[in-house]
């Protein structure tokens, strides 16, 4: 008898757990939209972690982040807290105006606290012309920016947490 009612008291655990991982509309769990897999960045001591955008392969786009202490090793995520300002800068290949948006947990979608400015140039090398833009996440998670220029697009995932790791 208590080895049965064990077993009934696990499968209904499981069952409740299982249940609490599926969306309202119970189309697909609400785990695999907030799972995050953030881009790798590479170390750049001098100027701040930078990641390149995944793209189609017709154009590159990177992102240069700044306020985002303490630097991590090569091929590791960039990390950011939550209800903080960064500063990224951006070169996009191309040609056309630069629209950047972020969409992060529930579908949210911010725009930019500010920008994109065009930067007259800078010390970074990499290719296309060079934006600035402000972001303040409101919200732990996944977030991919999406950003367009012309008729090419690129995505770049980052994970916002709660404060310092």
């Amino acid at each position: 008898m208590f080895q049965s009612g064990m077993n009934l008291r696990l499968l209904a655990f499981a069952l409740i757990a299982l249940s609490a991982c599926t969306s309202p509309s119970g189309d697909e769990p609400a785990a695999a939209t907030e799972a995050c897999e953030p881009d790798s960045t590479i170390a750049e001591p001098l100027i701040g972690p930078e990641a390149e955008a995944r793209t189609d392969g017709s154009f590159e786009a990177w992102a240069l982040f700044f306020n985002t202490f303490p630097m991590r090793p090569d091929g590791e995520p960039i990390e950011i807290p939550v209800d903080t300002e960064i500063k990224i800068v951006w070169r996009v290949a191309g040609e056309g105006d630069l629209a950047i948006e972020a969409l992060g947990p529930r579908e949210t979608s911010i725009d930019p606290d500010w920008g994109p400015e065009i930067h007259g140039g800078s010390n970074w090398d990499r290719p296309g012309h060079e934006w600035g833009t402000g972001w303040t996440f409101p919200e732990v998670g996944c977030w991919t920016f999406e950003i367009h220029r012309g008729d090419s697009t690129a995505q770049l995932s980052i994970d916002i947490h709660e404060g310092s790791r």
